[in-house]
């Protein structure tokens, strides 16, 4: 019994490979396929789909009917003739199975990896002790079952993690790849996968720095891709290390990578810590003089509050030559007056005043908040 795709065309069946000129010497004999069907032709209709014989003989070129599958249709049968080239002829029956190929997810995480271990350590309850990185670009690219072209770009979510959903099986002689743009300002941790087991259907790959290569799902799909995938970061580069003692799981607050200068582009990535359940994406401006920072959260739901907080509200770490910038935003959106960002009613986008400037810019100074 041989396997054939659903809604692919021009499959090769190796029908020879159990064909045998015994008791003939193999060396004197060699086998080819003559004739398909009860007539004996180069071509026929099956009941379900189409065959033809390959060029060289060696092989049949199938084809299934649009949208035909076994489980729903059963199986393909039909006849064909093999000869010696010395005037033996026998014939024989093929089953074709048609499958459709069952699509995986492909996925895993970001995170600030503090130890460098290459996992992303929990608590006694379960609970990541080590941050995600949300917003960082991770690119599939490859080559389908179908001859498509993949190449897709996800961002890692607020928990930092990321997934490409429905993967076909990757193309014969083709793998996929996953590549990931990595943090900014953060030293390049461990890159590993979690479970480089596999079996039949799933090849997992090699890791390097900062993408997977070699990756390979059968025809029948596999769970076990889906969380398999870590990008580490070592921690954070010399001139935002300041910041590094606020990144924790366990505290409450907010941090962002960006980049002063880019205008209207979105930040590098950001990490969510306590107090900002219901969050889905952040982005900041920062005053020319780091005096106030303007905070856009947006929720689940798609809705946005925009808040202009002090330089109370917040620490900086970074260089005002290059725009370059993390901030931490110190306590929850509650704290720094969002609205609750799980619920479906929220405040409309506005301000909060942002107090005494004159004194804001002179403590910026005094407290070494200038980069």
């Amino acid at each position: 019994q041989l396997l054939a795709l659903k809604d692919f065309t021009n499959q090769t069946l190796d029908v020879l490979e159990n064909d045998t000129s015994f008791p003939d010497r193999a060396e004197d004999e060699v086998l080819t396929i003559v004739g398909l069907g009860p007539l004996q032709q180069p071509s026929i209709k099956t009941p379900l789909g189409n065959a033809a014989i390959a060029a060289d003989g060696k092989s049949i070129i199938y084809t299934p009917d649009p949208g035909v599958v076994s489980t729903v249709n059963g199986l393909d049968t039909f006849a064909y003739t093999i000869g010696d080239g010395r005037g033996g002829f026998d014939t024989a029956e093929v089953t074709v199975e048609i499958i459709d190929a069952v699509p995986s997810d492909i996925g895993g995480m970001a995170y600030m990896d503090v130890n460098n271990n290459g996992i992303r350590d929990k608590d006694g309850t379960g609970k990541y002790i080590e941050i995600g990185l949300a917003g960082i670009e991770v690119t599939l690219s490859g080559m389908n079952i179908r001859g498509a072209a993949v190449n897709q770009t996800v961002k890692t979510d607020v928990t930092g993690a990321f997934v490409f959903k429905n993967i076909l099986p990757s193309a014969s002689g083709h793998t996929y790849s996953l590549m990931s743009q990595g943090a900014q300002f953060a030293i390049d941790g461990i890159d590993k996968i979690m479970d480089e087991s596999g079996d039949a259907q799933y090849n997992p790959g090699r890791a390097h720095n900062d993408y997977f290569d070699g990756v390979e799902l059968g025809v029948w799909g596999t769970q076990n891709a889906k969380n398999n995938y870590m990008f580490g970061e070592r921690g954070l580069a010399g001139k935002f290390i300041s910041v590094a003692q606020y990144l924790s799981s366990t505290r409450k607050g907010l941090v962002l990578a960006t980049n002063n200068m880019h205008g209207d582009q979105e930040d590098f990535w950001f990490s969510v810590l306590q107090g900002w359940d219901g969050l889905k994406s952040a982005d900041v401006h920062l005053s020319a003089d780091l005096a106030t920072a303007t905070l856009k959260v947006v929720n689940a739901a798609g809705q946005t509050q925009t808040r202009t907080l002090t330089y109370r509200d917040y620490y900086v770490a970074g260089d005002r030559t290059t725009g370059d910038y993390i901030i931490y935003f110190n306590g929850s959106a509650q704290d720094l007056g969002f609205g609750p960002l799980a619920a479906t009613g929220v405040p409309a986008e506005g301000e909060v005043p942002a107090g005494q400037y004159e004194d804001g810019v002179d403590e910026v100074f005094a407290s070494g908040q200038w980069a």
